[in-house]
């Protein structure tokens, strides 16, 4: 045998939570409720307003990036040029003392701070700085271009400095001239600055 099951039995109660509104009535007025309104940002404007501040703040900063690297790059080629430089001025504050020496005809000390200002410029360049060579090996150290332009006059003129200042002076006869001294005196200037000139210091 077979139970049934009891009927469910639904009751349908009128909707009483607006008591002042008669049920069913579709012109009621009273408590009426009135649509909100949703409104969305404008995302078309909203991103091109970040996409154009993105922008402007994008070009200042690749140029000041684009400066940095120009500033990087002038200092790196200026740095061995101001080395050359500040050899030169130190050669020329030399060479005005030695100048002084030879117009007293003091070819003694004349000679012999030719030779050690010559010693200074090609330790500088060939960077034996304190090392105390012979002047052929310094001569060899020096840069292809250097080497190849003024090496026999470097040697002629460290020898002759040499002879002034060193000399036993039977050997000097008619060199101990002051008009001599003072043309030997421009000359190695002159040969020391075309080295100084000529040198490319590596950075």
């Amino acid at each position: 045998m077979t139970k049934s099951t009891a009927p469910i039995r639904l009751e349908l109660l009128p909707d009483t939570r607006n008591k002042n509104e008669t049920s069913g009535s579709f012109l009621g007025k009273k408590n009426e409720t009135k649509p909100v309104i949703l409104s969305l940002p404008a995302l078309q404007t909203t991103l091109s307003q970040t996409a154009a501040h993105s922008t402007s703040s994008f070009w200042p900063v690749m140029f000041f990036i684009s400066m940095m690297g120009l500033f990087g790059y002038g200092y790196q080629q200026l740095k061995p040029q101001d080395k050359s430089v500040s050899l030169r001025k130190k050669l020329d504050s030399k060479f005005q003392k030695i100048s002084e020496l030879a117009k007293k005809n003091d070819f003694r000390q004349t000679g012999a701070e030719i030779v050690n200002t010559s010693n200074f410029v090609l330790a500088e360049v060939t960077s034996f700085k304190g090392e105390k060579l012979e002047i052929q090996k310094m001569i060899d150290q020096l840069p292809p271009q250097i080497r190849e332009s003024s090496a026999d006059s470097i040697l002629k003129m460290y020898e002759k400095a040499q002879v002034f200042g060193f000399a036993p002076d039977e050997i000097l006869g008619s060199m101990k001239s002051q008009e001599n001294l003072q043309q030997f005196c421009s000359d190695a200037q002159k040969i020391l600055n075309l080295v100084c000139a000529s040198w490319r210091p590596k950075v």
